[in-house]
C-alpha cells in the first residue's frame, strides 16, 4: 500500500468516530438539553458503571397488576417477545412473553 492510501485510511478512521460523537452531542443538546448532552459526554469518558442494587419491594395490588397488563398490551411486548406459530403469525397461547425476541431469533431471558 501507498503512502498516500495508508495517511487517508489513518485520517478516515480517527474523522468517523470524531463526527459520529459529534453528531450525537448535537442530537442530545438540541432535543433534550444541555444536561444531558454533558451527561452523554461524561457517559462516554467515565464509560458504564452498574448501579448498586436495591432491595425495593412494591405492594401487589390489583390495581397494580391491571396496570401492568394494560401497558403490555398497548406497547404490544408480546407480538416481540413471544413465540409465534409460524402459519398464522400469532402468540402461541400458554407460553406468551416467553422471553424470546422474535427479530433476534434466539431466547433472551431477563431477569
Amino acid at each position: 500500500m501507498s503512502r498516500r492510501i495508508k495517511i487517508i485510511a489513518v485520517l478516515i478512521s480517527v474523522t468517523v468516530p470524531l463526527v459520529a460523537f459529534s453528531y450525537g452531542l448535537v442530537i442530545n443538546y438540541r432535543v433534550l438539553g444541555r444536561e444531558t448532552a454533558w451527561s452523554f459526554v461524561i457517559g462516554l469518558l467515565r464509560g458504564t458503571q452498574a448501579r448498586e442494587l436495591r432491595s425495593s419491594t412494591f405492594d401487589r395490588t390489583p390495581a397494580r397488576l391491571e396496570r401492568g397488563r394494560y401497558l403490555v398490551s398497548v406497547a404490544r411486548c408480546f407480538s416481540c417477545h413471544s413465540p409465534t406459530d409460524p402459519k398464522t403469525d400469532l402468540p402461541i397461547p400458554g407460553i406468551t412473553g416467553e422471553g424470546t425476541i422474535r427479530q433476534l431469533m434466539f431466547p433472551v431471558t431477563y431477569p
